[in-house]
């Protein structure tokens, strides 16, 4: 499952996803990350049964942790299906329906922001709430 890890610029530099992975003994893919002196942001894939243990050892080390269950929002009423962003995207999230209409699948977004940049009208948004 995809969680969204929001860190401030006081934990930066501790190396907390390696003291995660290590303590939890869980995989951690890193599918996202945008790290300065500020804070950090990072989109990251864990195993779903170990949800719990991550994100307890997560917040204890003072990272903001929310699960991305939509990551990606559609307004389907600005969107005219011109698939600009089918054309961008580099984890396959979106597609025509047999109506040419947009499909959306949230499992594979990993909220690089591409397809926002590319839509001609504004009809998509990346869910921030953490």
């Amino acid at each position: 499952m995809k969680v969204r890890v929001y860190f401030p610029g006081k934990v930066v530099n501790e190396p907390v996803i390696a003291q995660t992975i290590l303590e939890s003994k869980s995989l951690i893919n890193i599918l996202r990350a945008t790290v300065d002196e500020h804070g950090g942001d990072m989109i990251i894939d864990i195993p779903e049964k170990d949800y719990t243990k991550i994100v307890n050892l997560l917040r204890s080390r003072g990272a903001s942790v929310s699960m991305l269950e939509k990551p990606i929002i559609l307004n389907e009423e600005k969107c005219i299906n011109c698939g600009a962003c089918i054309s961008i995207c580099p984890t396959k999230v979106f597609n025509y329906k047999e109506d040419k209409s947009i499909s959306v699948d949230y499992e594979r977004c990993i909220q690089c922001g591409l397809c926002i940049n590319a839509c001609p009208h504004q009809a998509l948004m990346v869910h921030r709430k953490c």
